[in-house]
């Protein structure tokens, strides 16, 4: 028993049907004594509901939240959280949508690279006639290093400098008996 509610019900039963004092079960369900002679006041809001229930069946697709707007608008007063309490207990909340799976696709076979550190993207091989477009420009020195390379926003560098300042790079590296190229 977590609620409140239940452990009231449970406590009013050991007292009517098996005799225990009032005062032992409450602690038995770990309830308080007071909260065992509590009863709430609060009326129910029939004309809410009411106006809910329409604002909801006329825009099925609103939210609570568009709807407590709606229903203000019609002058009603009532905070939020008390409106969407109401509009649980009318089952008025809107489906859950689940996502829409898509049928499995074969995929394509991976493409093996024809040189080293051949970057392949998806089974795609990059395109140098499209390189130009990039945003690097090669400043490179005498002492080139792959973490001296500069990139900077520029379309000066043409594709083949690119490939020929890699291919440089990639061949005055020491290997260092790792797959990748100190």
């Amino acid at each position: 028993m977590v609620k409140p509610a239940d452990r009231k019900v449970a406590a009013k039963w050991l007292v009517s049907k098996r005799g225990i004092s009032r005062r032992r079960s409450c602690g038995l369900v770990n309830l308080h004594r007071s909260t065992l002679d509590y009863e709430s006041r609060r009326e129910d809001p029939i004309e809410l509901r009411e106006a809910m229930a329409k604002e909801a069946a006329e825009r099925p697709r609103f939210g609570y939240r568009r709807l407590w707007i709606m229903v203000q608008r019609r002058g009603h007063v009532v905070g939020l959280w008390a409106f969407y309490r109401h509009y649980r207990e009318l089952g008025l909340a809107l489906r859950k949508w689940k996502r829409k799976r898509l049928k499995g696709q074969a995929r394509a076979p991976q493409v093996e690279a024809e040189r080293p550190n051949d970057a392949l993207v998806d089974g795609l091989r990059p395109r140098p006639d499209r390189w130009r477009q990039g945003p690097f420009r090669c400043s490179t020195s005498s002492t080139t290093a792959p973490e001296r390379l500069s990139p900077s926003r520029s379309r000066a560098c043409p594709s083949g400098r690119v490939i020929r300042v890699l291919e440089r790079i990639i061949a005055s590296a020491r290997p260092t008996g790792r797959d990748h190229p100190r």
